[in-house]
């Protein structure tokens, strides 16, 4: 009975030591299976390229990790039991660890000349760092050696090459041909000559190429500058000329002012009397307003003509309800002698009679009050509008007209105005 307890008693020790041992092995074949798993490809490796750009660190740790569920297969894998190791799960742990091994074998290839061009470029750019500097200490002592004045020439004439790239620091009247500044940076490019830009300029500073051809355009470069001078004066002026035009279309502004309707309809006459205000300074260098300077303020004539085309077939002049005898016939007078050859088809006022109001002329003022003499009814107004027909010009135009008087004295002229809205001749 003894023999009987003590056998199986060894026979439970051994099963139990048995037991713990497959855990062991399954413990250890789960941990590797875990580690290669775990691993995902980084995107920058598709297998056969790393992608431009990748950064040297990146790959050199792409390699480590790599190595990590490798290294822990090689240590580990042939210390599991070999009939553990027959097994499905331990089979399709040794197939991932084939296709890891081999993506990282080929990662590894391809990181040798990777990174030897990696290093080849930061061993390049930290010598062309140092180069670099060297260009520009001398670009700075360039700069300082033009002095006040030439760094102002410099910045007052960058415009002339390029307007986009350098905006104006300085009104016309400024920009003055300071020959000597000129001259100084002629020098100053001469001594140092071949000096390459920088990779980003911030400025015309920044740009000896750019500096140096202020100084090789020599006496060219001020007529430059005259031309832009008058070119950006023709410019401002044909901005106006642009937004006329805009709100006639928009439907804003139907009334166009007789300068306006003057460049539509008799242009040639209207550059006579607009070119002599920009030609004082052109004719110091030889030169008259080229045909093309008013271009950009001619954009939209043929769209506004064909608005007044529109209007002048279409639009019905607006006969104001009443009527004053003495007014309208001086008005139609004062039109006469206002415009060549017009005819007054219409004409109306807006108010059934004169407007009537007071005059105070201020007499004294006191620490309570202010004194006024009280004229009362001196002042008289009356306006209205008139359908005129204008040599010159397409169909009819509707415009107003202002007349005053001082008590019950002769009528006077306050304003006609020289907006016309085109309409029907009727």
């Amino acid at each position: 009975m003894r023999w009987t307890l003590v056998i199986l008693c060894l026979l439970v020790s051994s099963s139990v030591r048995a037991d713990y041992w497959t855990d062991q092995q399954n413990e250890r074949l789960r941990q590797i299976e875990y580690l290669l798993n775990q691993y995902r490809k980084p995107e920058w490796f598709d297998g056969t390229t790393i992608t431009v750009g990748t950064s040297a660190t990146y790959v050199e740790n792409g390699i480590a990790i790599c190595r990590v569920p490798l290294d822990k297969f090689e240590r580990e894998f042939q210390m599991v039991d070999k009939t553990i190791r027959a097994q499905a799960r331990a089979q399709a742990v040794q197939k991932r660890y084939d296709e890891v091994a081999a993506y990282c074998r080929a990662m590894a290839n391809a990181s040798v000349p990777y990174l030897k061009a990696a290093a080849d470029a930061a061993a390049t750019k930290k010598a062309d760092a140092a180069t670099e500097a060297e260009w520009q200490r001398k670009r700075e002592q360039f700069v300082r050696e033009l002095g006040n004045d030439g760094r102002n020439f410099v910045f007052d004439w960058a415009p002339t090459l390029d307007r986009k790239k350098y905006p104006r620091t300085a009104q016309p009247s400024r920009r003055t041909p300071d020959r000597a500044a000129q001259a100084t940076l002629a020098a100053a490019c001469k001594k140092y000559e071949g000096i390459p830009e920088p990779a980003a300029p911030r400025g015309i500073i920044d740009s000896p190429k750019d500096m140096c051809r202020l100084a090789a355009l020599g006496e060219e470069l001020f007529k430059m500058g005259v031309r832009q001078d008058a070119q950006d004066l023709i410019e401002l002026n044909a901005r106006d000329l642009i937004t006329t035009a805009e709100k006639f279309l928009d439907g804003s502004a139907k009334d166009l002012h007789e300068r306006y309707q003057l460049m539509l309809f008799e242009q040639d006459k209207w550059l006579a009397i607009e070119n002599p205000k920009f030609e004082k300074e052109l004719s110091k260098i030889g030169e008259t307003v080229p045909v093309t300077a008013w271009a950009s303020g001619f954009i939209h004539n043929d769209e506004v003509r064909a608005g007044i085309d529109k209007d002048g077939t279409t639009r019905a002049f607006d006969q104001p309800a009443y009527h004053d005898g003495a007014a309208e016939s001086f008005v139609k007078k004062a039109w006469a002698n206002e415009i060549k050859g017009v005819k007054v088809r219409k004409i109306g006022s807006s108010y059934a009679k004169w407007n009537v109001f007071d005059e105070k002329t201020f007499v004294k003022s006191d620490a309570k009050y202010d004194y006024y003499r009280i004229n009362k009814g001196k002042n008289r107004y009356m306006r209205g509008w008139a359908l005129l027909e204008i040599p010159g010009r397409p169909y009819c135009q509707a415009r107003e007209w202002v007349v005053f008087r001082v008590y019950s004295g002769p009528i006077q002229l306050d304003a006609l105005s020289p907006y016309g809205t085109f309409v029907k001749c009727q």
